[in-house]
């Protein structure tokens, strides 16, 4: 009976994330990037609610970690 933290992949992919932020603003508007963002975390919370596996639930989380810094 394991117990691990996965909490770390959210973390990780809001740092991945904010390196992606200001340029994606500055290059397409806000207003695209809050879009494109939105689709990413909508994307990524199927992947959590229809996770099969661990490393689906850590994907999803992953990409909701990438999509949350405009919202």
């Amino acid at each position: 009976n394991y117990h691990v933290d996965y909490s770390i992949d959210g973390i990780i992919g809001a740092a991945f994330g904010s390196l992606v932020a200001g340029p994606l603003s500055d290059t397409y508007g806000r207003k695209k990037a809050i879009i494109v963002c939105d689709i990413l975390f909508t994307i990524g919370a199927i992947l959590m609610g229809l996770a099969s596996s661990i490393s689906m639930l850590i994907f999803g989380r992953f990409i909701v970690g990438v999509s949350i810094l405009h919202l």
